[in-house]
């Protein structure tokens, strides 16, 4: 199927409802107009799971693994996994990987988060071969792989995404990957992430596409709003891979009383401290309006697609989490 490069992607499943209870969910939001789901994975279900799940409901909408774990899944079951996506979805499927956080990897997994860059880099270029040939004859420096072969070579491979913050990240999917994912920024940003990416040689077909994950807080009270957004950003800002990419994007000492406080263990003081500018920077809400052109922003400043996300912070039914999806789909697709 083509999918709309312009067409904005959903992120599922939602926390709270049962995997199986989300098929009115998907099919809301496909006749709304979204035509791709991405299916993140930290620490809800299996990504992969859920990505089989949407797809045998939706042939007609295209999926993403965003983003699936190089530490926690070795290279073979990663290789398989990518398989099983291809297979589920074929034509329509992306398998995107990333290095995580050290939080997710060392403190949730008890594996050591150790050279992220090169073990995310060998990832790629082992999937690479084994998706196309069966095999992999490379020697890796970060992991070893000793025979395997995939027994069922996809007739039509996925797309293979990395998620990338840091520069290098960003021109390891520049130069081999089908798909760059970033996200936790303004649309004021993505020119330097298209600076730092143009020109740099391609050793895969095809141009690069450029996809952000985007925040939106539907409307509701400000205060609360407010509230939802700064605890957030507090989740991710002291995360080094995040602190460091902020830095580079030019927000470094704007978030450095943030970190201060955050640091010497006040949590509240450190969501109190981030500047209201950098809030309104990296969180889109207000009005439904207000929503739909904080979104269209993203695509107008140059990323190739969006995926819209509603951090666990905010706390609303189900039922109006979908309608206000809907009518956001309806209104960036109208």
């Amino acid at each position: 199927m083509a999918v709309s490069s312009l067409s904005p992607a959903v992120n599922l499943p939602f926390r709270g409802l049962a995997l199986h209870d989300h098929r009115q969910v998907v099919d809301r939001i496909a006749e709304a107009g979204a035509e791709s789901i991405w299916v993140d994975e930290i620490n809800g279900v299996d990504g992969v799971a859920a990505l089989a799940t949407f797809a045998a409901w939706r042939p007609d909408m295209a999926f993403m693994t965003a983003i699936t774990n190089v530490f926690t899944r070795g290279p073979a079951l990663l290789a398989m996994s990518a398989a099983a996506v291809a297979g589920i979805a074929p034509g329509r499927a992306t398998f995107g990987i990333g290095a995580s956080s050290d939080v997710v990897v060392e403190r949730w997994n008890g594996l050591p988060h150790e050279r992220p860059y090169t073990r995310v880099a060998e990832t790629l270029a082992f999937l690479r071969d084994v998706l196309r040939e069966g095999s992999c004859a490379r020697t890796f420096e970060t992991f070893q792989v000793d025979g395997f072969r995939l027994a069922e070579v996809p007739d039509q491979p996925p797309r293979l995404a990395i998620g990338g913050l840091g520069e290098r990240m960003q021109r390891l999917a520049a130069t081999d990957a089908d798909i760059l994912v970033t996200g936790m920024l303004a649309p004021g940003d993505v020119s330097r992430i298209k600076d730092q990416v143009a020109g740099v040689a391609r050793r895969v077909p095809g141009a690069l596409e450029i996809h952000g994950g985007v925040f939106v807080i539907p409307p509701g009270d400000e205060q609360v709003v407010d509230f939802s957004a700064r605890r957030h950003l507090t989740s991710y800002l002291p995360i080094p891979a995040y602190a460091s990419f902020q830095g580079w994007l030019g927000r470094g000492d704007a978030l450095g009383e943030m970190h201060d406080r955050w640091t010497a263990g006040d949590r509240r003081a450190a969501m109190s401290a981030i500047p209201s500018d950098v809030v309104h920077d990296l969180v889109v809400s207000g009005s439904l309006g207000d929503c739909i052109s904080g979104v269209r922003a993203y695509l107008d400043a140059g990323l190739d697609g969006v995926n819209i996300m509603i951090p666990a912070t905010v706390d609303m039914a189900t039922s109006d989490r979908v309608e206000f999806l809907c009518a956001l789909v309806a209104g960036l697709v109208d």
